[in-house]
């Protein structure tokens, strides 16, 4: 069993409180304003030092060491990418619903359902092809 890294836990969790306090306050405080401006920055910098710490932590909870391979990388950002239109997708689609169409927010979950069972259903399938034929034929297909 290895030992909790506290500092990078707090640093972390610290930076993507930052980032994600500045976006959501953005259009409401404004977005040149010192408490949006101040919270991406402090994030930033939290992150960056989450980044610094780990490479040099004797345990680290992430170790940087993994970004050296090109698959890891690619595989990362693959998705990353993936799971930030998905949600993208999902909300406007949860919009659409509502707002244009006139669902209440419990029909539109319920249609929005099926999104989340093909995630369910797939994956499975999809993994054993991975297994099977490698990931890159389907990464490049994505």
């Amino acid at each position: 069993m290895t030992a909790l890294d506290i500092r990078g836990v707090a640093l972390i969790t610290g930076g993507a409180l930052g980032v994600v306090w500045g976006l959501v306050r953005g259009n409401s405080a404004g977005w040149g304003s010192a408490e949006v401006v101040g919270a991406l920055a402090l994030g930033a910098a939290l992150v960056a030092a989450f980044v610094a710490w780990e490479l040099r932590a004797r345990r680290p909870m992430l170790p940087m060491r993994l970004f050296r391979s090109r698959a890891f990388s690619a595989g990362n950002a693959a998705i990353f990418f993936t799971f930030a239109s998905l949600f993208g997708g999902v909300f406007f689609f949860a919009q659409l619903l509502q707002t244009t169409l006139g669902y209440g927010p419990l029909d539109a979950g319920l249609r929005l359902m099926a999104w989340t069972i093909t995630f369910i259903t797939v994956a499975p399938v999809a993994g054993a092809l991975a297994d099977r034929f490698g990931e890159r034929p389907f990464l490049v297909g994505g």
